[in-house]
């Protein structure tokens, strides 16, 4: 289960609620928030999320992750159910989303989203998994979608530790 940080004080944290329990009418979703004290926990209770409210997602220009996420996004048919921030690296851009996003997550990364008011999180599965419950459409059924994590995606993650090891192998010799 993942944990993720909530804006206000450091003592709440959200924890997800399983996909079943999620899955309500509409585009509703639940969270139990849980404030962590130094004597103990204690339930806050259920909260709605806003139906107002658009998951928005932060994808850089090039970026193998962002792209997984974006052809979801596209297949899924829920482009019109968030909002994407584009940006290339090293743009005004760039810099306008990451003290927005450092105040709210322990490591910039991309992609990111914010998924409800104040919650954020930066894994491609993570927002994926996320959008899936959303959405109602399995990432497992996606023809596009599987292709390119199976294919593309596959290949530049094996190149890229390949080039990992061959870096570090140079570094000791």
């Amino acid at each position: 289960m993942v944990r993720r940080r909530m804006s206000g004080p450091p003592s709440f944290l959200v924890w997800p609620v399983p996909r079943a329990v999620r899955a309500l009418q509409g585009r509703t979703a639940q969270r139990i928030t849980l404030t962590v004290a130094l004597c103990g926990c204690t339930l806050k209770g259920n909260e709605k999320m806003s139906d107002d409210f658009k998951p928005v997602l932060y994808l850089k220009e090039n970026c193998p992750f962002c792209l997984k996420v974006r052809i979801f996004v596209l297949e899924s048919g829920s482009a019109d159910q968030v909002t994407v921030r584009d940006f290339t690296e090293g743009t005004e851009g760039e810099t306008s989303v990451k003290p927005e996003l450092s105040a709210h997550l322990d490591k910039v990364s991309f992609p990111a989203a914010q998924m409800a008011p104040g919650i954020f999180i930066n894994e491609s599965d993570d927002i994926i998994a996320k959008l899936e419950a959303l959405s109602g459409k399995p990432a497992a059924q996606m023809t596009v979608y599987q292709n390119y994590v199976n294919g593309a995606f596959s290949l530049a993650m094996t190149l890229w530790r390949e080039n990992v090891e061959l870096k570090q192998a140079a570094a000791s010799a």
